[in-house]
């Protein structure tokens, strides 16, 4: 269901969803067979990937090492 930022129209859409108990069981279980069609592993790693280059981007300072950190190896 589209929703907008507006709170009274998302109040409404939740009430009518819950006045109407199948319409939103239909939308989860299509959203679950579309992404056992469509979307694979590489689909998520490529969306994360961009996202956090889409974020680095916004970032206003350059990270910087903290030498005081203890690097801790996985088992």
């Amino acid at each position: 269901m589209p929703l907008g930022l507006d709170a009274e129209e998302a109040q409404e859409v939740v009430d009518f969803l819950m006045e109407h108990e199948e319409l939103p069981r239909r939308i989860a279980a299509n959203g679950r067979e579309f992404i056992d069609q469509h979307l694979t592993l590489g689909h998520v790693r490529r969306y994360w990937l961009r996202l956090l280059q889409d974020y680095a981007a916004l970032q206003r300072f350059e990270p910087q090492l903290d030498e005081d950190l203890t690097w801790v190896e996985r088992e």
